[in-house]
């Protein structure tokens, strides 16, 4: 995963916490060849953020392509290469950005993919992003009960500043 619990939480502080008072946690996952090769999804107040493949080509059009030029990726005829770097910013500042939107605006991907956008600009136009990768705080990694995903799941500290008031953040 090209980037860390400590990025994320760095994100999420840039981001009004009333956007994302129901976020309990956000998992990091590797999925199986089998799955649906989605970026991420969100449920019952989780994020789970996919790896994104390093190296490998992948088709963009429309908006992705601009994220990821301004991740500092090139695309060409459609199809874009992600090295570490790209696929970090890419992640934190897209994908993570466009799952906080469907705590904002539900199910609707429209909706949550203008947030994402919305909130990209802004935080660039304030300097706010990119920023320097941090890499503080080791994940965990190991089985999951859920379908047999490896997860890296945010330690503690992550879990303390996501955890919804009264609510498990583990």
């Amino acid at each position: 995963m090209p980037c860390s619990a400590d990025d994320v939480m760095r994100v999420l502080s840039l981001v009004p916490r009333a956007l994302w008072r129901d976020l309990r946690r956000v998992v990091f996952r590797t999925p199986t060849p089998r799955e649906c090769p989605v970026d991420a999804c969100v449920w019952d107040g989780t994020i789970a953020i996919n790896a994104v493949r390093i190296d490998e080509e992948r088709d963009v059009s429309g908006a992705h392509a601009q994220v990821v030029r301004r991740a500092g990726g090139s695309v060409a005829r459609g199809v874009a290469t992600f090295d570490r770097g790209v696929a970090r910013a890419f992640m934190l500042y897209h994908v993570l950005l466009h799952e906080i939107g469907h705590f904002v605006e539900g199910s609707d991907e429209t909706r949550a993919e203008g947030f994402a956008l919305d909130w990209e600009h802004r935080l660039r136009r304030a300097g706010a992003i990119p920023f320097a990768c941090v890499w503080s705080m080791p994940a965990r990694q190991g089985p999951t009960r859920r379908h047999g995903w490896r997860e890296r799941i945010a330690g503690r500290a992550f879990a303390g500043l996501t955890a919804a008031p009264g609510g498990d953040a583990s």
